[in-house]
């Protein structure tokens, strides 16, 4: 094992790291080893991107902590190649000059040596079924098969309602302090209930990076068909879903004239229903299910006339078959994962906008078409002085079992996780992979910086996922505006009793 001294300059390597990233002029010899910039506590979210110098924020997990033990992390080999690493990134990585990759082993071997711990991996779980995280806490964990377990955010609170997670005020009592910078405040207000949590959201979340939603633009189309410029729209705060239909009406070309619009034409825009969907609710304000003064969450749809003159727009006009193709109909390009599908047509040049998350963005590098990245646009124009958010699909949350025999290890393993992702990791991540790598000019990356700053998520999708997108929501767009009373009439017992148990769980909770 490395000694102590020597992580000591791993941590300085990655402090500069993160302020060559955010392109400071501060001296990290001038700062203690466990400083670094971050936003004021409780202020907005850190951005890994930004360029401004930022207040201090001391790490306090102290440096003589020596656990000489394993730490094993239960998880899922993953969605796709793509996100694998969202799921195995504290596993076996050896360098090999990949920006991300060797800042993951860097951050990795930074974490075991601070702590004198090794970290094992355990991927025999499954991305949507818990069976090998439940199986470990029923047994006791004997084997010590899960120190943490990492899933989806609803199937996270499946088993924590079922009482297989610890409270992550156990983790607050010890080491973890998510007023730091190195958590994301917003993310974890939203994901609170009665201010109480199961998990939290920390840097090491690299998928709320990688799952940040935007809308890439043909400026070539733009050009030819004489549209308004979005980058003009957006830095006017004019940019609305009015505006961006219309622009889709101009771009839908039948391009080979026989009548007949296929993959093979030009598109207003190219989909997938749930992605693109979702980002109209939250960039304008609303939520499906929303929180009290007490934060406590509530259906936030019945009599909601704001919620239904958005979904109206997008059922009749952003989601009309004549302008926009759903991915799942093109056949030709149903290769992959359908979010990379989604990409590879735009690539192609047949479609003005798509919709994507910054993950998938590699897919359109070689792309000979001259494209922008724009956020998805409210139902209202905004404020002059605010700004446009993004839509996050889904938080990865990293449990801690009930069979947890050291919290206090625990603590200081998360805090060290956020804090040495924070440092290290997340500056390449959103710098060299999806900022430099995947933009082709200065807005389109003061643009990202902006949506990665107010990133968002809902509530109704992080825990009610089936209730709500998929048994109500989803129906609604099926079957047509014309259908939101009643197929709202028919799952809203289902959807208050699955809120009301799961409030239960947390108001019984210790404050």
């Amino acid at each position: 094992m490395l000694k102590k001294g020597i992580v000591i300059l791993l941590i300085l390597s990655m402090l500069a790291a993160l302020l060559s990233a955010c392109g400071s002029t501060s001296d990290p010899g001038t700062q203690a080893d466990t400083e670094t910039k971050s936003g004021e506590p409780g202020s907005k979210e850190t951005d890994a991107m930004e360029t401004d110098a930022r207040p201090e924020a001391k790490f306090e997990v102290p440096d003589d902590l020596d656990y000489d033990s394993e730490f094993t992390i239960l998880t899922c080999p993953g969605e796709n190649p793509t996100t694998d690493f969202y799921w195995v990134q504290f596993g076996e990585y050896s360098i090999n000059g990949d920006i991300l990759n060797d800042a993951i082993y860097d951050r990795n071997k930074a974490l075991e040596e601070y702590l004198g711990i090794t970290l094992v991996l355990n991927t025999s779980g499954h991305l949507t079924n818990t069976t090998a995280y439940e199986n470990a806490v029923t047994a006791g964990d004997k084997d010590g098969t899960c120190d943490l377990g990492v899933w989806i955010d609803r199937f996270a609170l499946n088993v924590a309602q079922k009482g297989m997670v610890l409270p992550f005020s156990e983790m607050e009592k010890n080491y973890v302090d998510l007023s730091k910078p190195w958590w994301y405040q917003s993310v974890n207000e939203t994901l609170s209930i009665d201010h109480k949590l199961f998990f939290a959201a920390g840097y090491f979340n690299l998928d709320l990076f990688g799952s940040m939603q935007m809308l890439l633009v043909n400026r070539n189309i733009v050009e030819d068909k004489q549209l308004e410029d979005p980058y003009d729209l957006v830095d006017s705060r004019a940019w609305t879903m009015d505006i961006m239909y219309s622009m889709m009406l101009e771009a839908a070309t039948d391009v080979d004239g026989d009548d007949a619009m296929t993959e093979e034409d030009v598109w207003g825009a190219v989909k997938n229903g749930s992605m693109w969907n979702n980002n109209y609710i939250s960039v304008s304000g609303e939520k499906f299910v929303a929180k009290d003064s007490q934060d406590i969450p509530y259906l936030n749809m019945e009599g909601n006339e704001h919620l239904l003159d958005i979904l109206s727009m997008l059922v009749e006009d952003l989601t009309a078959p004549e302008v926009t193709m759903e991915i799942n109909k093109a056949k030709i390009y149903n290769k992959g994962h359908v979010y990379e599908n989604i990409v590879s047509m735009f690539a192609d040049g047949h479609a003005l906008f798509a919709g994507t998350s910054a993950t998938y963005m590699g897919n359109i590098r070689n792309s000979e078409v001259d494209y922008g990245i724009v956020p998805f646009p409210p139902y209202e124009a905004i404020g002059k002085n605010e700004e446009y958010k993004s839509y996050n699909i889904v938080v990865i949350a990293h449990i801690v079992p009930t069979t947890c025999q050291d919290p206090v290890r625990t603590s200081a393993v998360l805090e060290a996780m956020a804090y040495f992702s924070y440092t290290g990791v997340v500056p390449q991540f959103v710098e060299s992979v999806l900022q430099l790598r995947n933009v082709r000019d200065e807005k389109s990356g003061d643009i990202m910086r902006m949506l990665n700053r107010n990133m968002d998520i809902e509530l109704g999708q992080a825990y009610w996922y089936d209730q709500i997108m998929a048994g109500t929501v989803s129906k609604i767009f099926g079957g047509g505006i014309n259908t939101y009373a009643s197929t709202l009439a028919e799952n809203k017992s289902k959807i208050e009793q699955a809120i009301e148990a799961s409030v239960k769980v947390f108001e019984e909770l210790e404050g």
